[in-house]
Formats: structure tokens, C-alpha cells, sequence
């Protein structure tokens, strides 16, 4: 159903209308993943259909320079949800230097885990997971309403 929905448009990039078509926008999408704005543009999609972030499209949240967000219990409770900037990888320790974003200090940088940073506000992020958790994608929601019509319409059938 979604590829039927938006072929149209994945047609005029290029793409063929077919599954292997969106297979192939998604190559090409994926070898642009270091792209700030390809990362920024995938992930807006990802979050207007309802689907975690960097599940679908598989390109991460997180490269040098993009804005994340301190998201842990292990964190020091005044600091969840603090913004911070990556500066840069530390293959070593497997964590991100990070800039933090703390309103009348001094800059300050630190090594975080991937798993303790979050691509939205921790409060953002909880909300957006209620609605996930709550509503079906849009898809699923059309074709359950597109059901329910068909169903009504439908004659009776008599049962011997």
C-alpha cells in the first residue's frame, strides 16, 4: 500500500515504482548518510510516519556536528535532557565527545555512550513514543478505515 501511495513521487526522482525501485532509493539514500540534511530529511520522514528514527531508512541520528540530546538514568538527573553538539568519535572509548549546551557555564566536553544521547528531547521523545505506542501508522490506519467501508457496503450474506 505505501508503495503503490508514493510511487508517483519516488518516480520522479528516478526511481522505479516497484519494490525495487524503493530498494534502490534507499541505496542511494543510505551512501549519503554522513549528509547532515539527508540524515535531518530521513529522520523527519521516519517521524511523520510514525516508525522509530534511523529504523527505516537506516541512517544513524548522529554525526560530527549534529545536536542530540542527553537521555540516561545513569546521568546525573540535572543533565538529562541537556542539548549537546558532537564534536567528534572516540574509537578507544566507543563514545562521542560531546560539547555541552549549559545556559551560564562554561563550555564543557565530555565522552558519552551512543546509548545515553537521543536525536530528541527526552520529554519529546516520550511523547512521540506515546503516539506510536497509541496510533497506527498512517498506512495501517487507512487500511483498516478502507476495510471497515468495504464491510458495510458489502450485501448480506445469508448463512444456511
Amino acid at each position: 500500500m505505501f508503495t503503490r501511495a508514493c510511487s508517483p513521487v519516488v518516480g520522479r526522482f528516478g526511481f522505479g515504482s516497484d519494490r525495487s525501485g524503493f530498494d534502490d532509493m534507499f541505496k542511494v539514500i543510505s551512501s549519503y548518510k554522513e549528509d547532515h540534511e539527508v540524515c535531518k530529511l530521513a529522520m523527519d520522514v521516519e517521524r511523520s510516519l510514525r516508525i522509530q528514527p534511523g529504523t527505516w531508512f537506516g541512517v544513524g541520528h548522529f554525526h560530527l556536528g549534529t545536536t542530540a540530546y542527553l537521555s540516561s538514568s545513569a546521568l546525573a538527573p540535572h543533565l538529562n535532557g541537556v542539548p549537546v553538539v558532537l564534536q567528534g568519535w572516540d574509537h578507544e572509548a566507543q563514545r562521542w565527545s560531546v560539547r555541552l549546551e549549559l545556559e551560564d557555564e562554561e563550555e564543557e566536553i565530555k565522552l558519552v555512550r551512543p546509548e545515553d544521547l537521543a536525536p530528541d528531547r527526552p520529554d519529546q521523545l516520550a511523547a512521540q513514543q506515546g503516539v506510536v505506542d497509541r496510533e497506527p501508522p498512517w498506512w495501517i490506519a487507512a487500511a483498516q478505515a478502507a476495510a471497515r467501508r468495504a464491510l458495510a457496503r458489502a450485501p448480506p450474506v445469508l448463512m444456511l
